[in-house]
Formats: structure tokens, sequence, C-alpha cells
């Protein structure tokens, strides 16, 4: 089986790009599918991730991000230029190819279009890693400006429009499919999560407690800090970490060192399952979280998860109370005190932890894999009786 992903690129060490190579990985490796990965603005740049020899990277060179250099109105006019250049290209190394499935994820308005108008009969699948209801829009301050509301709005309306024309999009949660399915038709796949099988696991007893994701104002940081104050003036002796990159990394940094609370902001670590076997807690304060790959990780790891119970992510992989606590949305002081309540009780760090390892097993990629490749053969099979 042939298959094709299309992503813009593979610079960012993030979640989304972790689990499509990891997912790529598996497939070419194990299931013996030709896979190829397009991207259309990487560049020149290294890959996050290391990818198999067996998978094959072409970069389209196609430089959205290049726009920037313009006023808004030549914008306009170039990304018009650029987005017929990469249908171009793309569309002719499809037909030469000749894939079974193209896929992307749902947030990119020139992928969509891309694959939606390519002449080739490809099986078309979206996957969706972000809850619609915050598709494009997790930047508070957008609001503030009237023209980047009316670009998120047509973005959004391109979104919609295009997915319209996929076979099937898949998504993490029952949650986010049901809110797509009057688009297209839906199926739930979770993640695949690379996590820890070896048989060392954190021993819980550094008194560090770790924060892995993005600066940015979806992961809810500054609540965060609000929460690590209270638990700061019970338990000072204790020290939180924060392992992410994104456009707030300097003003979290500097307001770490303003609020001497010992909050450390750090750079992302390609070690972070070492960083976890380090800490004892793993936090998660995201305002929402399409499914939360950190916590199955550091679930692997042996660690207590707390995590707010927002849309939709955590409260799919975390069983209150049994292997990490889910804290009612935004909620700073109830937080507080289950940090709090781990960090005092030896005995449900380690009972939590423990039931946390076997949670994390439902996300082995052996368990997950079998799920996509069923669903890549029914898809092939019902293309191949419609043609």
């Amino acid at each position: 089986m042939k298959i094709v992903f299309l992503h813009p690129n593979l610079t960012q060490m993030a979640g989304t790009e972790r689990v499509i190579i990891d997912k790529i990985n598996y497939l070419a490796e194990k299931s013996g599918y030709e896979i190829v990965i397009l991207t259309y603005e990487h560049g020149g740049h290294p890959i996050a991730y290391p990818i198999s020899p067996k998978v094959t990277h072409i970069d389209l060179n196609i430089c959205f991000y290049q726009l920037y250099n313009y006023n808004r109105l030549f914008r306009l006019y170039n990304k018009s230029k650029l987005t017929k250049k990469l249908q171009k290209k793309f569309d002719a190394f499809v037909i030469k190819f000749k894939p079974d499935i193209i896929v992307t994820v749902t947030y990119y308005v020139e992928a969509l279009k891309t694959i939606a108008r390519c002449p080739y009969q490809a099986v078309r699948m979206l996957e969706s890693h972000v809850d619609k209801r915050f598709l494009l829009s997790n930047d508070p301050t957008v609001k503030q400006d009237f023209i980047t509301q009316m670009r998120l709005f047509y973005e959004n309306w391109g979104v919609n429009h295009y997915a319209k024309q996929f076979d099937l999009l898949v998504a993490l949660t029952q949650a986010d499919a049901n809110n797509w399915s009057k688009y297209l038709n839906t199926r739930v796949i979770t993640n695949m999560v690379h996590v820890n099988k070896g048989t060392y696991h954190s021993n819980l007893q550094n008194k560090r407690v770790i924060f892995a994701g993005r600066y940015s104002p979806e992961k809810g940081i500054d609540d965060l800090f609000k929460i690590w104050a209270i638990v700061y003036q019970k338990h000072p002796d204790w020290q939180l970490d924060l392992y992410g990159t994104g456009t707030l990394y300097d003003e979290l940094n500097a307001k770490a060192k303003m609020m001497n609370i010992n909050i450390t902001i750090h750079n992302p670590t390609e070690d972070i399952f070492g960083k976890y076997m380090e800490s004892s807690i793993l936090v998660l304060s995201s305002i929402f979280e399409a499914f939360g790959l950190v916590i199955v990780e550091a679930m692997s790891c042996g660690l207590p998860v707390v995590s707010f119970d927002c849309p939709f992510g955590p409260r799919n992989i975390i069983t209150e109370g049994h292997d990490g606590f889910l804290i009612p949305d935004r909620n700073i002081h109830a937080f507080a005190n289950r940090i709090c309540q781990l960090i005092e009780s030896e005995g449900l760090r380690y009972k939590i932890g423990q039931n946390a390892i076997q949670t994390a097993k439902k996300y082995y990629p052996e368990v997950i894999i079998p799920q996509w490749v069923s669903l890549y053969e029914e898809l092939t099979n019902q293309n191949k009786h419609e043609e």
C-alpha cells in the first residue's frame, strides 16, 4: 500500500509532529507500507524527530512563511501564486506516485485545498489533532484585531468547506468526532504514543514537578504559575520545571525569575523521558487539549498526573483518583491542593503512579497501529469497488 502524508514542515518539536513521525515510521517498518511524507515549507532545516530510512521525505519548497515579509495587500497576491505553485507540484507528484491514500491534518487550509483539488482519485483522509471548537483561534489576543479575526473566519470556513470533500476524518475523541460529523464521516482512533517500555520507572523521590508542552496561550501556563505560588507556600523545597518552546518563552522566563518560587523555564529536550524519570508528578494546565500526549508519556514513566478537566483529551486518558487527578476546569485552588496531597503522601504517589504505568500500555504502537491498518485496508477496498 502507498500512503502520502502532506504537512507544512517537520521542524517543530511538538506533539503533532511527533505523532505523525512515530506513526509513519512504524507503518513503514512493521507494515511494509510505502510511505512518503511531503512537506512544502520545510526548507533545509533539520527534522525534529528521527525518520526511518524506509520513509521518503520530500520538500516541495513552497515557503508560505515568507509571505510575512510583505504588507497585507501583497501578501494576498503572493499567497495566491504560492498556492497555485503548490497545487502544480503536488499534483505532479501524486499522479506519478499513484498513492492509495492521501492524509493531512485539519488545520492547514492550503493542504486541505491542495488535496481536495487534486485530480488523482485516491482515498482522502483527515486527522484531527485540535479540538474543533478552538481550531485556528487558540490565541485570545486575536480578538483585538479585526483584520486577523476576518482571516480566521475565512480560514475556518475554508477548513469546513474542503473537509467536506474528504472521505473520512479520524478524531482522537468521540466528542471531537461528533463536532466534525456534520461535514464528513468520522472515526475515532487515539494516538499511539512513544512510551517508556523499560523496567525502570521514576522512584518518585525527587522533589520535582514537571510540565512539558508549548509555551503558548492555550497551555494555560499563567494559571500554572498561580497554582505553584500556592504550592510553594506549603512546600518551598519542591521545584517546578517546564520544558518546551514557543512564543511565550521570554515572558515566562522573566516571570519565573521575578516570582522567585522555584520555577525554572527550560528549552525543549531530546531526553524528555529522562526528565520524567527525574520527576515525581506531571502537571497539565491546558485550556483545551485534543489528546494530551505528555500525559501518556509521563504515565509510562510511573508519574501520577494532575490535569485540568479541559475539553477534551485528559478526561479520555485519566481515570479520576486511579491513575491521576482531573481538576474542575480552571479551579486553581483545587489543583494546588491535589499537588500538595501527592507531595505529602509518598504512598499515594506510588499507588497512582503504578496504575498510570498500566494505563499507558493502552497506547502502545502494537495496540493502536492495527486499528489504522484495518482502517486503511477497509478504505482502499471501498475505493476499488467504487472504481
